[in-house]
């Protein structure tokens, strides 16, 4: 696989390695706050999205992206962007289809967590 260095995304690389590192000793630490913290907003925002409160579900979009940035994990940011996107239109009286189909795609980026395949250890 391509290791994505810094400033370059690929959307196939789960993140940017180079920026992980950066946190030398506190990378375990980082990880695990970054795993838990996609955790706990990932159930906020399918309580949202079942609540079809979507302005709450894009505050939390927004919020799971700006996590993602700090280590390039392009997926996951692309998947959060098209998730606020649907909330944005589904806010402005469309169909909250598209919503579904994003949710979707945010649970499987998230089904190994923005740092997949990254162990804390």
């Amino acid at each position: 696989m391509h290791e994505v260095t810094h400033g370059e995304t690929d959307p196939f690389t789960p993140f940017d390695q180079a920026l992980l590192a950066a946190f030398g000793d506190n990378r375990a630490m980082f990880i695990d706050m970054l795993n838990h913290t996609n955790a706990q907003d990932a159930a906020r925002a399918r309580t949202a999205f079942e609540a079809r409160d979507y302005g709450r579900l894009h505050a939390l979009a927004h919020r799971m992206m700006g996590g993602a940035a700090v280590i390039c994990a392009a997926l996951f940011i692309a998947s959060c962007a098209d998730l606020q996107h649907a909330c944005e239109h589904a806010l402005d009286g469309e169909d909250g289809d598209s919503a579904h189909s994003s949710v979707a795609r945010v649970r499987v980026v998230l089904g190994g967590g923005c740092c997949a395949g990254t162990r804390a250890h």
